[in-house]
């Protein structure tokens, strides 16, 4: 059969069978290598990180409140952090890293200017402090 007689769905298949293929005609399950499957590094956040959020909040529903805000800061932090390490060019994320680190500490130093312990309380449970 034809290259152009070919049915577009038929095409595709007969296309990724070929060896050398390049990526543009993988599949969404295949990685940048062709295969198929996950890998270590492609865990969802809150599996990789050991910050237990639930620690840092004042009450049951609380999402907003500086603490929680600078631990969900902190696990987000530590997870780009493990990225840049395994991709040195990425130069976004590096970015996305500064300004998350740069509002982590101004939400740090409110914390600070309004509550000693609960600050003090953050840098013992974030492990901030050497």
């Amino acid at each position: 059969m034809a290259w152009d007689a070919m049915p577009s769905h038929t095409l595709s298949h007969s296309v990724l069978a070929k060896p050398g293929v390049s990526a543009f005609f993988r599949g969404p399950e295949q990685g940048q290598t062709g295969q198929v499957g996950g890998t270590e590094q492609n865990k969802n956040m809150s599996e990789s990180n050991s910050i237990n959020l639930a620690d840092f909040k004042l009450h049951d529903t609380d999402t907003g409140s500086a603490d929680y805000q600078v631990a969900l800061m902190t696990q987000r932090i530590v997870h780009l952090t493990a990225h840049l390490a395994l991709h040195k060019k990425d130069t976004s994320s590096r970015r996305g890293l500064l300004k998350l680190v740069a509002q982590r500490r101004k939400l740090l130093d409110y914390v600070r200017a309004n509550s000693e312990e609960r600050y003090q309380k953050l840098l013992q449970g974030l492990n901030l402090r050497k």
